[in-house]
């Protein structure tokens, strides 16, 4: 399932993935769906590309992750509600998981004007853990996460963190940033991890506003996260 999860998150489909590593695509399908329908070495070929550690998928032990240095740029699912699995993946096997919602604060800029509806809302979610750096954004480039994240991006996932006991192993903040970083989000493709830690060594320069810091709220919410505990947690588990 992680792999899955995280091939499509990176936007690479079945048969992309199929080709660059010169397999059948009904194997690589099969695969996907639990049947061992490929070699050890194209499997571990196939680990190092969605950046997961091959210790992690050969044996199931271990930290899953393996960046190599490059930021894991992660495309979410999903429309008016957007398909938390990948933060869902992260928060299971968190460490030491810091988030920190990136949320655009135009001013008084043109496209605010013209009533741009983005200020409160995050376009982007940066995380870090092990060494290595995340980024989330939905698939369209124009679609800002659901007015369900607005202001609370930690409540909104409370349920994950308290139903895997990661209250301490999870922080949140939120990064108010201003145009010209935003813009330079939505040029997804040409962000490295150079972008993106100073949002956590709090070197911060002229694309970060201000910094709020977001505690945990002790009581959870209910929210659109239960559906997925359920349909996940058994899964991860075994």
């Amino acid at each position: 399932m992680i792999i899955k999860i995280m091939r499509e998150g990176l936007g690479i489909n079945q048969d992309y993935l199929a080709n660059v590593m010169d397999v059948d695509d009904s194997s690589l399908s099969k695969y996907e769906s639990g049947s061992p329908q490929i070699t050890r070495t194209t499997f571990l070929k196939i680990a190092k590309f969605l950046y997961l550690n091959d210790a992690y998928v050969e044996y199931g032990k271990g930290y899953p992750f393996k960046s190599n240095g490059n930021l894991i740029r992660l495309l979410i699912k999903g429309f008016l509600i957007p398909d938390v699995s990948i933060f869902f993946i992260l928060i299971y096997y968190a460490r030491q998981l810091e988030f920190v919602s990136l949320i655009p604060d135009l001013g008084s800029s043109s496209k605010k004007k013209r009533g741009h509806r983005d200020k409160g809302y995050p376009y982007a979610i940066a995380a870090r853990d092990q060494g290595n750096y995340f980024l989330l954004r939905m698939r369209l480039s124009n679609v800002f996460i659901v007015p369900q994240f607005k202001g609370n991006f930690s409540a909104s996932v409370s349920t994950l963190i308290a139903g895997f006991k990661k209250r301490n192993n999870v922080t949140f903040r939120d990064a108010y940033i201003g145009e010209t970083f935003y813009e330079r989000l939505k040029r997804w493709d040409m962000l490295t991890v150079n972008d993106i830690e100073p949002f956590f060594s709090g070197e911060y320069d002229a694309r970060v506003d201000r910094v709020v810091n977001v505690m945990i709220e002790e009581e959870i919410p209910e929210n659109l996260l239960e559906e997925v505990v359920r349909k996940y947690k058994d899964k991860l588990r075994k």
